[in-house]
């Protein structure tokens, strides 16, 4: 089941943008308990069997960040959506990003370090985000284009460097289950 099919049969009163940047904000902290908190921060925590679909969801959002091939994509409205709205849904995304790695415990102010703390910190300047630019329209969607795949890229460079495999190669920690 897909993220989509499942935020339309749950009737979430939260955005779809919202909903998958909270759960990629709890994966990119690799939250032992994603499943579960992302769960209670639907208010859904109660969902009669939400393993099946849940567990898919999860998984997929998981896969899509650790890929090499770089599919992840935000879920943002299409571009036949007014650029406002666009603008506003992607800062939006940003927000609801840093909700998710605060539902985790990652604050960016005194948990994070080197290039998390950056896009952590790039993030939050994009929770400002404003759509009123003295730019052509070809100009603005190209400008709105660049910032979607700054996002994109930037939550699978977050979710690489804060895999626990990373930080113990990082400090130098020989772990035999790190390659």
């Amino acid at each position: 089941m897909m993220l989509n099919d499942f935020f339309q049969s749950q009737n979430i009163e939260s955005t779809l943008s919202d909903v998958q940047a909270v759960l990629v904000g709890l994966l990119c902290a690799h939250s032992p308990k994603a499943r579960e908190t992302w769960l209670h921060y639907l208010s859904l925590d109660g969902l009669a069997d939400p393993n099946a679909n849940v567990e898919a969801i999860v998984s997929e959002q998981r896969q899509q960040l650790a890929a090499e091939d770089f599919d992840f994509q935000l879920l943002l409205p299409d571009d036949d959506t007014a650029l406002s709205d666009r603008v506003e849904a992607l800062t939006a995304w940003c927000q609801s990003f840093v909700t998710g790695l605060g539902l985790a415990g990652i604050d960016g102010e005194s948990s994070l370090k080197g290039e998390c703390k950056e896009i952590y910190d790039d993030l939050m300047s994009m929770t400002h985000a404003d759509a009123s630019l003295d730019e052509s329209e070809e100009e603005a969607e190209a400008a709105f284009a660049e910032l979607v795949e700054f996002v994109r890229v930037a939550a699978q460079l977050f979710f690489a460097q804060q895999d626990p495999r990373m930080i113990q190669r990082e400090e130098g920690n020989n772990v035999p289950w790190v390659s």
